[in-house]
């Protein structure tokens, strides 16, 4: 047992050693590669390094070229300093002494140049230039500041756009006369501003609408045009195409036309409702006059919507029901008097409407659809309150006609006062038939209204005869 444990243990020691040269002649070597590696991928991490800071020397030095031309090409600029991002971001340079100086010029540059990017696009914005639009806005794009700027674009233009509206319904402006300050006074005497008359200052209020609505129509184009641009496919600094550039936007910044259309409308809506709560004149204006203010409003989406619209881009500009609605109510609701009421009046005595009577109604009825006739919606609408007033007509005239009793029905003898009655009244009828038709006739293309009130007149409790 013993010789066996010798023998065993001598095996052990040299099996240990054995296992100490393979270690050296494997493990050694494998921590020598390692080592080299690293050296290796410093080597090559140091030669990347360089080779990135001299194609920053090499565009650097082309920037520096664009830079010292009389004329400089804002655009070349651009793609230089957008290589130069990429290049600084793509891996840390800090604190590379060599790279310190350009990149604290490069912020400036860029600063610069962005300044620039943001005038030319202003003016080309103002004078509706997609050429120079388009190139302004590769610039910024290239310097990375596009989504800014259009951001603090949209709010410029928002904060304009709100002080022309408030410029023009400022009821204080509206109600004065011209000249108010000006008429001489005595010391300590404060000056009185003189009330402007109805007329006067229904004459300035749609004047100031008129205004409002070519500074939106003007901005609008301006918007849509600015959109059309970005949804162009952009070139990008090598001068390959890509994706368009709304597509580098937020998804809740992308639609710049709508949002401003929608800004705008509920803005104006706004402002009207504010200024008609605080000026029984404007309001008096806007409600009486709704036709003339809806067509101002329809003129304008018209207008914007009819205008030449890029190949790549256009809204519809819808009409915004908000801007109208508090109007168009009250205009119904004072058509409606205003239809009756001279109905009501022909029946609050014994004796039969004359021709005359029906004449006023006529010619307010006439008043009424005439002014309607570019809108068929509301003209509809103001046949439906006709139709009420020619139903109440009918109605009151079914009511006063005798058709029982000796009186109604003698057959022998001179006609008596209740059958002379009786004829006027059908009379009366067939002469507001008469009229209505001649009205309706002249209502163009609006036969939904033409229709509406015809068929008002066969609408009562049972049509009397004559």
């Amino acid at each position: 047992m013993e010789s066996v444990l010798e023998m065993m243990s001598i095996h052990v020691h040299s099996l240990l050693s054995g296992v100490g040269q393979v270690r050296m002649r494997i493990a050694d070597p494998c921590q020598k590669m390692e080592h080299l590696n690293v050296v290796m991928g410093n080597i090559l991490q140091t030669l990347d390094i360089l080779r990135r800071i001299s194609k920053i020397q090499d565009v650097w030095n082309r920037l520096n070229s664009h830079l010292s031309n009389d004329a400089h090409n804002y655009l070349k600029i651009s793609q230089n300093v957008h290589e130069l991002d990429e290049l600084l971001n793509e891996v840390d340079l800090s604190g590379i002494d060599l790279l310190e100086p350009n990149i604290q010029k490069l912020r400036i540059v860029k600063k610069e140049i962005g300044e620039k990017a943001k005038q030319m696009l202003t003016s080309a914005m103002k004078n509706c230039d997609a050429t120079q639009i388009s190139k302004a806005v590769q610039i910024l794009y290239n310097l990375g500041l596009l989504v800014t700027v259009t951001k603090d674009v949209l709010k410029s233009t928002f904060k304009y756009i709100q002080e022309v509206i408030q410029e023009n319904l400022d009821v204080r402006k509206l109600t004065e006369t011209e000249g108010a300050d000006s008429v001489k006074r005595g010391p300590g005497k404060a000056a009185i501003p003189s009330l402007i008359n109805a007329s006067s200052f229904r004459q300035k209020m749609w004047s100031a609408l008129e205004k409002i609505f070519d500074s939106i129509y003007y901005h609008s184009i301006q918007m849509e045009m600015f959109e059309a641009v970005l949804h162009q496919n952009r070139n990008d600094f090598i001068g390959t195409k890509s994706n368009s550039y709304a597509q580098t936007f937020p998804e809740d910044s992308k639609h710049i036309t709508q949002d401003f259309w929608n800004f705008v409308s509920s803005f104006l809506a706004g402002e009207l409702v504010n200024s008609a709560s605080n000026c029984s004149l404007m309001k008096s204006a806007l409600e009486g006059e709704y036709p003339r203010f809806l067509r101002l409003y329809m003129d304008l989406c018209k207008k914007l919507q009819n205008t030449e619209k890029p190949d790549n881009f256009s809204f519809d500009f819808p009409l915004n029901d908000g801007v109208i609605a508090p109007f168009k109510k009250a205009y119904l609701s004072r058509l409606d008097s205003m239809v009756l009421d001279p109905v009501h009046s022909m029946f609050t005595r014994d004796d039969v409407p004359t021709t005359e009577d029906i004449d006023l109604l006529i010619r307010i009825i006439q008043s009424e659809l005439c002014v309607a006739l570019f809108d068929p919606n509301l003209s509809s609408e103001i046949a439906e309150n006709i139709s009420k007033s020619i139903r109440l007509f009918c109605v009151s005239c079914e009511e006063i006609f005798v058709v029982q009793g000796p009186d109604a029905t003698q057959v022998i003898g001179p006609r008596n006062a209740v059958q002379n009655k009786n004829i006027e009244i059908g009379n009366v009828l067939e002469y507001l038939k008469a009229q209505l038709k001649s009205v309706t006739s002249n209502l163009g293309n609006n036969t939904h209204a033409a229709v509406k009130v015809n068929l008002s007149l066969g609408q009562g409790r049972g049509h009397p005869h004559s």
